[in-house]
């Protein structure tokens, strides 16, 4: 085995070609309104409720709180619903 330079190495390194990289292309029309199903725990769950609460407080964008309301709703009621909760 030869020990190569490091110079060598350097220039055989970078003069191999990149691979080409392939446009991503979606076929399906974009949607921010499709719900998805998820499975996230308890744990998780209350953890992304405290950082968008702590964000809701700081931000500037007025159509943000209404968005985030939908978003707690949505998550503290199946987290309220799991344990018969509703309506409390």
């Amino acid at each position: 085995m030869t020990r190569q330079s490091t110079k060598d190495f350097f220039k055989e390194y970078f003069s191999k070609e990149e691979p080409k990289k392939i446009l991503f292309r979606p076929n399906i029309e974009e949607d921010l309104n499709r719900p998805h199903n998820v499975s996230l725990t308890e744990g998780q769950i209350s953890i992304i409720l405290y950082i968008l609460e702590g964000y809701n407080d700081t931000s500037n964008d007025p159509d943000l709180p209404k968005e985030l309301d939908n978003i707690f709703k949505e998550l503290e009621g199946v987290v309220d619903t799991y344990y018969g909760n509703e309506g409390d």
